[in-house]
């Protein structure tokens, strides 16, 4: 049988798993590297064990480093059948369908922020026979995908009609800057307005909270993740330092923030979830930002089971979701 590894190159990571015992995050500035994407992926697959075939799934395309998403996608496409060397490629679309490098260059738009829908159709499996939700919540964003009797349940295709449907939402629990998600901030008994700067970012406030075991991403001042570091981070949205703004400053506008992203995640859930709901619906939650999502599903009238996705597949596996399900499904081809 056919050894599948999957990959999904986003923005910001590159990510690989096989669905079972491996899983790797790497992160990866393409809109900074685009030239060295093709040896980053070369890298990673040389450290991953060994297998036969390469199932691909990208959001990539999407970096302004590329003038169109097109471009984007024949790029990304290029680079990965570099990588992959003489082993099959299979690429991802989201009609459900896999296509090798030269149909996904004929028809790129196929290929397009695609990696939501493998995601669905392999998440929804934890909800058979049942009407739900998968939601998945990473670094940058998260999905929030209708499913019936375990099948994809939406019109969408591109970002764009999922920013509009509410089944995208641009806020993640590593990378977001706080001026994204908030105007001000509490400070010692008044709001302090915050400085539109990129300060801070949701993994300061997630480590302040403890809430977010990844401290992958990277950091708005490129300094460690240590919890010193973040305080220092938060800090400079109120234009303030570590002279002036305590830990449990800290706390106190991180905690505010997150109630703040927890309202916009609830407010896409049921929106989401309305046409949906009868009493109430299940949902299958996943990604590095898992324990987020969760809360805010908890916090819907319109959901009710929550499924974690990392409890079924393991944290490696749930954090690099997507990759995990294009493996599982080539898999299946």
């Amino acid at each position: 049988m056919t050894k599948w590894l999957g990959i999904d190159v986003g923005g910001a990571n590159l990510k690989l798993a096989d669905g079972r015992n491996y899983a790797h995050s790497s992160p990866f500035e393409l809109w900074r590297h685009r030239d060295t994407l093709a040896d980053a992926i070369e890298s990673l697959l040389a450290d991953a064990p060994a297998f036969d075939a390469l199932a691909a799934t990208m959001t990539g395309e999407l970096a302004d480093c590329y003038e169109t998403k097109a471009e984007g996608v024949r790029h990304i496409a290029a680079c990965l059948q570099r990588a992959s060397a003489d082993r099959q490629l299979a690429v991802y679309c989201v009609d459900g369908r896999f296509r090798d490098a030269q149909h996904v260059a004929d028809a790129p738009l196929l290929a397009a922020a695609s990696n939501w829908h493998a995601l669905a159709r392999y998440a929804a499996r934890q909800l058979p026979e049942r009407t739900g939700l998968v939601v998945d919540m990473g670094s940058t964003t998260t999905d929030v995908i209708p499913v019936v009797r375990g099948e994809v349940a939406t019109a969408s295709q591109t970002d764009t009609d999922r920013l509009l449907a509410g089944e995208l939402v641009y806020t993640g629990a590593g990378r977001t800057p706080l001026c994204a998600i908030v105007r001000e901030l509490p400070y010692r008994g008044r709001n302090c307005p915050i400085a539109a700067e990129l300060f801070a970012t949701t993994l300061d406030v997630y480590r302040v909270l403890g809430s977010v075991a990844d401290a992958s991403s990277p950091t708005a001042d490129g300094r460690s993740a240590s919890v010193a570091n973040c305080i220092d981070r938060l800090a400079r949205q109120v234009c303030a330092d570590r002279e002036s703004f305590t830990l449990e400053d800290a706390v106190e506008a991180s905690r505010y923030v997150q109630c703040a992203q927890l309202a916009s995640l609830r407010q896409a859930i049921d929106k989401v979830a309305q046409p949906l709901a009868t009493s109430s619906v299940a949902a299958v939650v996943s990604g590095s930002g898992e324990a987020v999502a969760r809360d805010a599903l908890q916090s819907s009238d319109l959901v009710g089971e929550v499924v974690s996705l990392s409890d079924r597949i393991g944290q490696a596996q749930s954090d690099c979701a997507a990759a995990a399900a294009v493996a599982a499904l080539a898999e299946e081809m």
